[in-house]
């Protein structure tokens, strides 16, 4: 752990020359507080096992601003991604800044030859998730596997490392930004648990990642017609779905809400969630509704119509097909697990 939080302080440090703020720990989460006279924000930093460093960017600044991804003694591969505001990434000093979207995935191998910088522009809030590996720690730490998640990652790292790949500007990816926002829930409450959570969240952004770049060298990534600004309005939908399931959400009204056509909205929702609009609302009720179930006192009825439902026969029927048992085991389950941990204590 000391070892960690060692390497999470001296990445900010770097990081504090640009952004001008304070730095301050909690419990192994380093968070970099930018200065008055470059905007407002903060950027948090934590370090896992050996090689693993996640950054999650909250920003806004007054003006342009170039950010360098790292000191440039190290060779990292960074997994980035956008969740909102403008960024670009260049390679090498001569290089042409790349644009990166909204809801994009890249990824960037960054070492003393290429020396990768971002660029963020001003007025506008910038969230951006990057997530590095050390190569040369990860190979030492990992030499022996060749399996699963480490192998693949061991492949990928091998491919930007041989000189010839240092830039991939990747698909839009929806799933990698809710957790990302997952991320920004997190609350520091308890060392190891909080960082045990934390770093669960960050490896499943980077399998997404991983997986997302297996996707798109085998061109056999999702695509679509419509343009970054029509996706970043699917998302704001999808978001209000979540947000208000209760809601009789039909298709007339999300077109109006989103400006978007029936057919784009359709499109949008298969291409960032692989369902259909109507789809996408019964799989948010019933993940609501366990949740309902699982966190309050409410009963059956009370939770059918918390989230959007009329009929307790077919919100039973969806629930079972997702969750493998009725609404009514599923509550049963969890009051036994309540009263045996009341006796235990």
């Amino acid at each position: 752990m000391e070892l960690t939080i060692k390497r999470a302080e001296k990445h900010l440090r770097a990081l504090n020359e640009h952004l001008l703020g304070s730095i301050s720990q909690n419990k192994g989460l380093f968070k970099l507080d930018i200065g008055q006279q470059v905007g407002s924000g903060s950027v948090t930093c934590i370090c896992f096992n050996k090689c693993m460093t996640a950054y999650e960017y909250d920003i806004t600044l007054k003006e342009d601003m170039h950010i360098p991804l790292n000191a440039p003694d190290m060779d990292i591969l960074y997994f980035a991604y956008c969740l909102e505001g403008s960024s670009s990434v260049r390679l090498q000093e001569s290089g042409n800044f790349v644009r990166l979207d909204n809801l994009q995935t890249a990824v960037v191998y960054n070492n003393q030859e290429t020396e990768g910088v971002l660029k963020v522009e001003k007025g506008q809030r910038f969230v951006f998730n990057l997530i590095g590996i050390d190569k040369k720690r990860y190979e030492s730490h990992f030499k022996d596997n060749f399996h699963g998640l480490e192998g693949k990652l061991r492949h990928l790292l091998e491919q930007f490392g041989n000189g010839k790949k240092f830039l991939h500007m990747g698909a839009y990816n929806l799933k990698i930004g809710e957790q990302i926002k997952m991320l920004q829930e997190q609350q520091f409450d308890n060392e190891i648990a909080s960082f045990l959570r934390f770093e669960g969240i960050c490896n499943l952004i980077l399998a997404n990642q991983i997986s997302q770049f297996y996707l798109d060298v085998n061109q056999r990534s999702n695509t679509t017609s419509l343009t970054s600004q029509e996706l970043q309005l699917i998302h704001q939908v999808s978001e209000f779905i979540v947000n208000y399931p209760e809601v009789q959400h039909a298709i007339k009204s999300l077109c109006k809400k989103s400006g978007l056509s029936p057919n784009k909205l359709q499109e949008g929702f298969k291409f960032m969630h692989g369902r259909t609009v109507s789809d996408y609302v019964r799989n948010v009720r019933v993940e609501k509704a366990e949740e309902l179930l699982r966190t309050t006192d409410m009963n059956i009825s009370e939770v059918v119509y918390s989230v959007g439902l009329t009929s307790r026969s077919y919100f039973c029927k969806i629930f079972k097909n997702k969750y493998n048992c009725s609404p009514k085991q599923y509550k049963s389950k969890r009051l036994n697990k309540v009263n045996l941990s009341e006796v235990s204590a």
